[in-house]
């Protein structure tokens, strides 16, 4: 593996925490069919009734582009990123001017790129990270898309695009709208120069700013597992795990191997094993799934 493999699989295994959004609504150019019962199970977190509903609506009704979104959404919700990536092309190619079509399809392209073979990995990169630019340019308040494009350039290698110094630009225009979301780069940035004080203290105010979201708090954990502070990364995982979430918040798949890997550092594997069984029996994506199965094997 080259180094800007190396890069590339490491930002891609923090993206996948990080770059899962809240997803709006914005105007269909065809609202015709009733999808509010799925729409409901979608919100309760029903996601195999919702999958259901809408991929029988969406066969039923081809015409109904709204369809084509939820269906899209719900399979990047259930781990089925190729079909979701499929579903959610079409989808932009009829609604153009959707931001969030084009946000939800920069999350499934990015994180389908530990999927794909060596020889596409830089082009389907370079294409979620141009999804979410589209994203962006659609709708100068998607704060998500915006905190995507950023955190892309601070850490994606240059092959792919990662450009640090264009960051630093529109990371000025992200604070204006988010400064809270700012504060997540800014963490990043202090991690990364290994001031950890400094960026325990920037996150931690960033949480509690971005109320309607779980994430920075998983966030939180992983730069306290990555410093060998597992009483704090464990204490933060449960803190997550009891945290109201949205949707598209990293699930108990990608919690249960976070959390499993942290136990097997303090070589308790009794819980570490629980851990990976409980997130394996959660239908996680291919890439978690070749993660855990790993993991378990290095117990």
């Amino acid at each position: 593996m080259t180094i800007a493999e190396t890069k590339l699989s490491t930002y891609l295994t923090y993206i996948f925490i990080v770059l899962t959004f809240w997803i709006g609504s914005n105007t269909f150019a065809n609202q015709k069919v009733d999808s509010s019962p799925y729409l409901e199970d979608f919100q309760q977190g029903d996601y195999h009734s919702a999958l259901a509903g809408f991929q029988s609506l969406s066969d039923q009704n081809p015409l109904a582009t709204e369809l084509k979104f939820y269906h899209g959404r719900s399979l990047f919700r259930d781990g089925q990123l190729k079909a979701a990536q499929a579903v959610l092309e079409d989808f932009v190619s009829l609604e153009p001017d959707h931001s969030n079509g084009f946000l939800v399809l920069g999350s499934v392209r990015i994180n389908r790129v530990n999927e794909v073979s060596i020889f596409k990995k830089v082009g389907l990169a370079k294409a979620g990270i141009a999804a979410w630019r589209t994203a962006a340019a659609l709708d100068p308040l998607n704060v998500e898309a915006r905190y995507g494009v950023v955190s892309f350039l601070f850490n994606a290698p240059s092959i792919v695009g990662g450009d640090p110094e264009q960051a630093i630009l529109e990371l000025e225009n992200l604070r204006q709208l988010s400064p809270a979301y700012a504060q997540l780069v800014d963490a990043e940035i202090h991690f990364k120069a290994e001031r950890f004080e400094a960026a325990e203290k920037v996150l931690d105010a960033a949480s509690k700013q971005i109320s309607n979201r779980a994430f920075p708090t998983l966030i939180q954990a992983n730069y306290f597992y990555q410093q060998g502070k597992y009483t704090q990364a464990i204490e933060k995982v449960s803190d997550y795990r009891k945290r109201s979430k949205a949707w598209n918040d990293p699930g108990n798949a990608q919690v249960g191997l976070m959390a499993g890997n942290i136990f097997a550092a303090i070589n308790d594997h009794n819980r570490a094993r629980s851990e990976f069984s409980n997130a394996l029996s959660r239908n996680p994506p291919k890439n978690i799934r070749q993660k855990i199965e790993y993991a378990l094997k290095a117990l």
